[in-house]
């Protein structure tokens, strides 16, 4: 008995101990489950996803883990927030968790550690190290917008994305894109929404367009949220009767939307309504408080923007486009009859005295960043410089005669060049992916190369443009100096040592055909043919890629 019970071969078989061998648990990933395929396991993606160019959504939990209780994954800026009330601490931790998978965290990430970084620039802003990400926390709209852009990287702006990772990328930034359009749509319909999200919601969706370089997009989006915003002021405005701008509206929100709505009102020239007239007449009543002399940057840039605004929509007045180049439908900018009549002439003097005290009252705080060793302020400076520096000029043009808005202002077009110059010295290398919301360098240099036609200033300007690719909002650095540099061939034909292209020779540029995701763009130019008799127009084609 001992010895069949040693042997085992008489036991009942749910007796016998038996060894199986230790086999390694599979998981795929959860995209191969859904489709049911066979998944390969490479970490951090499924090789099979990239191959086939869809977007892997990661591995789930191992099933023989020790199950934990799940914590919401939040970026350092959303962490639970602390308040000290006497000697007791109040913690508040969030109510639900805000991903659904490790893709969205980890993309909400880049977002917060390198994408707001990137948007805010040079100059100090809470808009999206701080306003964004907090709303994030209560609108999913915005927090599916905010991993969009954190998908893309900026710093791949100028790139078709051709390698696999880039194209996973871009794809879940595309699908994180459409969720945030949907669920903004539903809020939108039950008017759940206040205004300060929208308008959030509204800089995000715009950042996005931007990048893709769909300018019609943006600019429709900001005449959108610049209605919304007049609204709001007027509705303010009649409730309290103050000049201040209603308190649910962030001053960092209402000076973004200032800068975007410059940039709308030169690149495509619409029309204001009556309500923008009325907060034109506004903004000049605030301008005739403008201080002896600035505190801030910020409070220089934000005075700026007020003049510059009103600037550009009178141009579209008179019939130009505002003094700047658009980067999808060019324009050549027609001269404006200088003014004869008595209340032109006032009005005339007028601005210019408006930028000469803009110009005293910035002095201090410039000189003060030129003497310092602080290279960030030395950037905040000089980038301020030359935006006042390209609205004098196209107020300037404006104004005057030919003679004097074209070829009396090569010691400001020098200037311009040698800040240009010294920034671009002064960079880092790779320290910025030349993706911005705001104009620093691309419309300055488009000035110069586009509308004074200096021709060594110019030469200068496009080699600029082509050195230190840069998209700033609407306008697309490579692809404005593609089309200056074809017109200045153009124009320079048969030249001997004219400092500046005669007038007689100035050509009109047009483009179409425009294809974003080819960068490809066909162009037509007008020009007078100075041989031929009565200074006939020839007409001149090509096609440009950047």
């Amino acid at each position: 008995m001992m010895e069949m019970q040693r042997t085992g071969e008489q036991l009942p078989a749910y007796k016998r101990k038996t060894r199986q061998p230790h086999r390694k648990v599979r998981t795929g990933c959860l995209t191969c489950k859904i489709r049911r395929v066979k998944c390969d396991e490479a970490r951090p993606l499924c090789l099979r996803c990239v191959k086939v160019g869809i977007v892997c959504d990661g591995y789930p939990h191992p099933a023989n883990q020790k199950k934990k209780p799940l914590r919401p994954l939040l970026a350092p800026s959303l962490a639970p927030r602390t308040t000290v009330t006497g000697s007791h601490t109040v913690s508040r931790s969030p109510q639900k968790i805000l991903f659904r998978n490790e893709q969205e965290n980890r993309y909400f990430r880049v977002f917060s550690n390198e994408s707001a970084a990137q948007l805010s620039g040079y100059f100090d802003s809470d808009l999206w190290h701080r306003l964004v990400l907090q709303a994030c926390e209560s609108n999913s709209s915005i927090r599916h917008a905010v991993i969009a852009i954190g998908a893309l990287d900026l710093a791949t702006w100028k790139s078709p994305g051709r390698s696999p990772e880039e194209k996973l990328r871009r794809q879940f930034a595309y699908h994180e894109y459409s969720i945030a359009i949907r669920e903004m749509r539903n809020t939108v319909s039950e008017n759940q929404l206040d205004l300060r999200t929208k308008l959030i919601a509204i800089s995000l969706f715009i950042c996005f367009e931007i990048y893709h370089g769909n300018s019609a997009s943006a600019v429709s989006q900001i005449q959108a949220a610049s209605a919304m915003i007049e609204e709001q002021c007027r509705a303010w405005k009649m409730d309290n009767r103050a000049s201040k701008p209603p308190p649910d509206i962030d001053d960092q929100l209402l000076e973004s939307f200032t800068e975007l709505e410059i940039q709308a009102a030169a690149h495509s020239g619409y029309k204001m309504s009556a309500q923008q007239k009325e907060r034109l007449v506004c903004r000049q009543n605030i301008l005739e408080y403008m201080p002896e002399v600035f505190s801030t940057f910020r409070q220089a840039r934000a005075t700026l923007q007020l003049i510059t605004i009103r600037q550009a929509h009178r141009a579209i007045e008179w019939g130009g486009s505002g003094g700047h180049i658009g980067c999808t439908q060019p324009v050549h900018l027609t001269h404006t009859e200088f003014y004869s009549s008595k209340a032109d002439c006032e009005e005339r003097e007028k601005r210019f005295r408006e930028y000469l005290d803009w110009e005293n009252a910035f002095k201090p705080l410039l000189t003060q960043a030129r003497v310092s060793n602080d290279k960030r302020l030395f950037k905040c400076a000089t980038i301020t410089r030359l935006t006042y520096l390209t609205s004098y000029l196209s107020m300037y043009a404006q104004m005057l005669s030919f003679h004097d808005n074209y070829y009396g202002q090569t010691h400001f077009l020098t200037e311009i060049i040698t800040l240009v110059q010294k920034l671009n010295n002064s960079e880092d290398t790779g320290a910025s992916p030349g993706f911005s919301m705001n104009n620093n360098l691309v419309v300055p240099l488009t000035l110069v190369a586009w509308r004074y036609r200096h021709r060594t200033l110019r030469q200068e300007a496009i080699r600029l443009l082509l050195a230190s690719p840069r998209r700033e909002g609407l306008w697309d650095g490579l692809y404005i100096a593609n089309i200056c540099q074809w017109m200045a061939g153009i124009e320079e034909e048969g030249l001997g040592s004219e400092e500046y292209v005669p007038h007689e020779l100035a050509t009109t540029v047009d483009a179409t055909d425009v294809d974003l995701l080819a960068r490809t763009a066909t162009l037509k130019a007008l020009r007078g043919d100075k041989s031929s008799p009565g200074n006939c127009i020839v007409i001149r084609k090509s096609k440009i890629s950047w």
